[in-house]
């Protein structure tokens, strides 16, 4: 069954977390049982490498191979349990990469030559290796943890993680560990805490993924319904990636980070959360119109579109049950005597709207007395010009952007209360009733779970809010 094979996938995921907890543990005990071994050997001033070059020194090398194994092993549970995003190859990449610079390391071990400690070129490089292959690793990992709700309160740790890293060991580098540089007689203790630094990351992240698929593995045991909705995985994905529909320049859907271009919002982490539950990758496809995310989907160029439901887009795709609303209110002028959203449906008065949005189809069916003035937008300033213009009395849209255009633009005004808010679905092909099914029982497990609560919330938008059940 399907449902066996997803718990069976996520309690690989929380056994390989458990490399995150045993590898700097067993390595720390090892270092100090090995110090202890070696009379001659100094914690703060000598790299842990140099263990390798006594006797006892086989002790480290193995250590080396046994913490490069761990390393990949925790690197691949964590790939699977933080959402993938752009970041997604380079950041499991990276991890890996450091573990395999701790077994070059340990392939090319320190020496012993005439009394005199020998760090042989390779091993150079495998340090090289592991520390700023860890270091960016944590700096990428950071990024897609930040793309995640359920990682975003520890992506700045994460990231601060790697910086860390890096940092000490260009100071180890360049300035401890050759003879006459100014902090040779503390090479060993500065190394250490790196490795403290990247130690503890790994085992408070370790930590959090083993509870957050212990929670995953609960939930698929204690509600059926996501047992329904596993075996609807190939339903959801038939391409084997998620293809996701949603209007790019609405901010109630996504929302850009202008520091890093990284797409946000609820849309965008309600389609990487789905695509993540049943194993597979997601593609996200921007359009502009709502019209172009129902066509997007009823011509199979995507798998499922995010969109607003209005009785006049019924009968070309199927809505699943609402998810969120976003509230609908209206711009005026500064010197407007409208004051209130009820005040707006009056004789004489033009309201406007952008064309086939939700606010005019709604305002065409309840409109008894104003005019509805329908604005084609092509680069979204058309209803505001209007507006300015004189061409209508008010703008009708979501609240945020009517609070971008606020912002941006003078001598308007911002109605204080809202006309309705307006349902927003997930849509699927018209007929694929086992799509909508699964599509419907993930609406309910996220949120349940908080899941989506907890990305309209980092998403900063206002006037959003979760759909009753």
């Amino acid at each position: 069954m399907a449902s066996a094979t997803q718990i069976r996938r996520l309690s690989r995921t929380k056994a390989l977390a458990m490399a995150g907890i045993i590898g700097p543990i067993v390595f720390t005990i090892l270092v100090i049982v090995q110090g202890f071994l070696v009379p001659d050997y100094s914690h703060v001033r000598l790299p842990i490498s140099a263990l390798a070059a006594w006797p006892t020194g086989w002790i480290q090398i193995i250590n080396f191979y046994i913490a490069g194994a761990l390393t990949m092993a925790f690197a691949v549970a964590l790939d699977r349990a933080v959402q993938k995003t752009r970041w997604r190859r380079t950041a499991f990449l990276l991890l890996v990469v450091g573990g395999v610079g701790l077994i070059l390391a340990g392939t090319f071990p320190w020496r012993m030559v005439g009394g005199v400690l020998v760090e042989p070129p390779s091993h150079v490089v495998g340090a090289i290796t592991t520390f700023a292959a860890t270091g960016l690793g944590l700096i990428a990992f950071s990024r897609r943890m930040s793309a995640d709700p359920r990682w975003r309160d520890i992506a700045m740790y994460t990231m601060f993680s790697g910086i860390a890293v890096l940092l000490l060991f260009v100071m180890v580098g360049f300035f401890a560990i050759d003879d006459g540089t100014p902090l040779h007689r503390w090479a060993g203790l500065i190394q250490r805490i790196l490795c403290a630094v990247w130690f503890a990351w790994m085992i408070v992240v370790a930590l959090r993924l083993r509870t957050v698929e212990l929670l995953l593995i609960a939930i698929l045991l204690a509600f059926p319904a996501a047992v329904a909705r596993i075996n609807g995985q190939s339903a959801i994905a038939p391409s084997g990636a998620l293809r996701a529909a949603f209007i790019a320049g609405n901010p109630a859907m996504a929302v850009k980070n202008p520091a890093t271009g990284e797409l946000g919002g609820p849309a965008v982490d309600l389609a990487r959360e789905l695509a993540r539950q049943r194993g597979v990758g997601v593609v996200l496809v921007g359009v502009q119109t709502p019209q172009n995310v129902i066509d997007a989907v009823r011509t199979g160029q995507a798998d499922v579109g995010f969109v607003a439901y209005n009785p006049e887009r019924a009968g070309a795709v199927a809505f699943s049950r609402p998810f969120m609303l976003v509230q609908q209110s209206f711009l005026v002028k500064q010197d407007s005597p409208i004051r209130s959203v009820k005040q707006i449906d009056q004789p004489s008065l033009k309201i406007g709207a952008r064309k086939a949005d939700s606010m005019a189809l709604y305002l065409a069916r309840t409109l008894k007395q104003a005019t509805l003035v329908e604005i084609t937008e092509s680069n979204g300033g058309e209803g505001v010009q209007a507006l300015a213009a004189g061409e209508v009395d008010a703008f009708g849209s979501n609240r945020q952007r009517l609070s971008d255009t606020l912002r941006a633009t003078p001598g308007l005004r911002l109605l204080p209360d809202d006309l309705y808010g307006v349902e927003q679905t997930i849509i699927v092909p018209i007929g694929n009733a086992e799509r909508l099914n699964a599509v419907n029982q993930f609406i309910d497990e996220v949120r349940r779970s908080g899941f989506l609560a907890a990305s309209i919330r980092s998403s900063g938008v206002v006037g959003i809010a979760v759909a009753g059940p």
